[in-house]
């Protein structure tokens, strides 16, 4: 049996188990199946701890307002759907994160995304899921370079977990902390969030933008209900506060206008720029 069927069997069942013995098999599987991706991560180490700083663009609404052509000369990471921006081309990002197991599912959608993906950010350097790979490899995904993570367990509070991306990482509920933990595995000691607005519970889930796309080209017109969104908007903060207590010499900023987020320091966008 591939690693195809095995991954969509996985995806299918995994909800039918406890989370602690799902989180225990995804961490045995990960161990035995992924140590030659994930080693390769080793040639990444401060391969930027010279450079000062890196930016992260959440794909909040907040980033329709924000002249992102700005960060042309920057260290950009971006996450899942960002190619849709209309300044993609001029901020000519580095580094893409994409994570959610269903932009790897076979199935028509996931498929277009992917095709969609790799025309418009092919110069960008991938980070995806090691189980991906044969789905990746299937569809013929080209780009400069693709590196692979391995993700299992719940990311543990105080910074009591292991953060190295050539061994195993926490599983993580929003792309943007898998991006921290590269950009910091990389060197940076100057990290800036845009787009991480996380003010969705702010009004009914099916009312209020979460992104700047109107459309989601993968999940059209589907939203998770609003306690789903209560409890992952917890785990999401906490997983942050955790990144804050482990990166202590890491500077991590806020400078998203706006947003919910308040576990790091806030950072004006606009005046960043300017004090280069």
């Amino acid at each position: 049996m591939n690693l195809i069927k095995v991954r969509n069997i996985w995806l299918e069942t995994r909800a039918c188990f406890p989370s602690f013995i799902r989180d225990n098999i995804l961490y045995l599987g990960n161990a035995l199946l992924s140590q030659k991706d994930i080693k390769r991560n080793k040639e990444l180490k401060e391969i930027h701890s010279s450079q000062k700083r890196c930016f992260i663009i959440g794909n909040g609404p907040s980033i329709r307002s924000q002249d992102l052509t700005l960060l042309k000369n920057e260290t950009v990471f971006v996450v899942n759907s960002f190619y849709l921006h209309k300044d993609f081309d001029k901020i000519q990002p580095e580094y893409y994160t994409v994570i959610d197991p269903d932009y790897f599912r076979e199935k028509e959608l996931s498929i277009k995304w992917m095709k969609n993906l790799k025309e418009k950010a092919k110069n960008c350097t991938f980070f995806f899921p090691y189980w991906s790979r044969p789905f990746i490899e299937k569809n013929n995904f080209q780009a400069k370079k693709i590196y692979y993570l391995a993700m299992a367990r719940q990311i543990k509070e105080k910074g009591r977990f292991q953060a190295e991306i050539d061994k195993q990482i926490p599983s993580l509920i929003n792309v943007v902390l898998p991006s921290l933990l590269i950009a910091r595995y990389m060197g940076f000691k100057k990290i800036y969030l845009l787009g991480c607005d996380h003010d969705w519970l702010a009004q009914p889930i099916e009312a209020y933008p979460t992104h700047f796309y109107k459309k989601d080209p993968l999940y059209p017109g589907v939203h998770e209900t609003y306690e789903s969104s209560l409890e992952n908007t917890l785990k999401l903060f906490k997983s942050y506060r955790s990144i804050k207590e482990k990166f202590k010499d890491t500077k991590i900023y806020n400078a998203t206008p706006g947003g919910f987020l308040d576990v790091f320091e806030r950072a004006d966008y606009e005046s960043v720029l300017k004090n280069k």
